[in-house]
């Protein structure tokens, strides 16, 4: 094992105990690079290869996998997508880079399957693992449970349109995450309004139904949300209630 800064230098004997993987569009290339079962060989020269980090075949573990591929990936239908199981001989040398990225100039392609074929349990755990990473993974997913949907939320809060079944819980993570997502709840409550509104007031305007005890909360948050009730509540009676009590002076300033 050699030290090369941020990066370590390794044999392929090395990553005998690990299971390494790549994913490939439904044409196995990656990156416009083109694969192929069997060996893979990169054209570059050795210095290269170690002084260049996108020269090289690039390869993960499965944990990781989807991590690296982010940005490749982030808005395709992922169920077309193949993962490909590959290996790397004993006498090859292979650079790691942190967060365990391994690349090397020779890789062999062993096997591909693609992700929508997966059995069911294992789909699963593939399309969470994907939810985490893939900024628009969700409307991909085949069968949405509350465990895919809420990391899903959890990395793109946006997600939430693309929720079929809208629970209150999935509906709070979203919300926690980014308030502006009461926007797309199809069943506003008040409870999830003042979640809403508590973490920002400015909210106020996507609430539907502007309740008293809303209003006040949004209020309580930011003076300035009350421009958004003004319509809403024209009622002298209740404007007199909130300046009675403090709570607010309709200004847009």
């Amino acid at each position: 094992v050699e030290s090369m800064g941020a990066s370590i230098q390794l044999k392929g004997h090395h990553l005998r105990h690990r299971r390494l993987y790549k994913i490939f569009d439904s044409e196995l290339k990656h990156q416009n690079v083109q694969w192929h079962l069997g060996l893979n060989t990169c054209t570059a020269t050795n210095y290269q290869f170690r002084q260049n980090q996108q020269v090289g075949f690039h390869f993960y573990e499965y944990k990781d996998l989807f991590k690296f591929t982010a940005t490749h990936y982030n808005d395709v239908d992922f169920n077309n997508l193949l993962i490909g199981t590959v290996t790397v001989k004993d006498y090859e040398d292979v650079i790691m880079y942190p967060h365990d990225d391994f690349k090397a100039m020779r890789v062999t392609l062993i096997s591909t399957t693609r992700i929508g074929s997966l059995p069911p349990n294992e789909y699963d755990m593939v399309a969470m693992l994907i939810c985490q990473h893939y900024l628009h993974a969700l409307k991909y997913v085949k069968v949405q449970t509350d465990a895919i949907c809420h990391v899903a939320l959890r990395c793109n809060s946006n997600q939430l349109e693309q929720v079929h079944d809208q629970t209150t819980a999935l509906c709070r993570v979203a919300i926690f995450t980014n308030p502006y997502q009461i926007r797309n709840v199809h069943n506003q409550t008040e409870d999830l309004a003042l979640l809403a509104v508590s973490l920002n007031g400015m909210v106020l305007e996507y609430v539907k139904n502007k309740t008293l005890t809303v209003c006040s909360t949004a209020y309580a948050q930011n003076p300035k949300s009350m421009r958004f009730a003004k319509q809403v509540w024209p009622d002298q009676d209740w404007y007199d209630y909130l300046i009675d009590f403090n709570l607010l002076v309709f200004s847009d300033q």
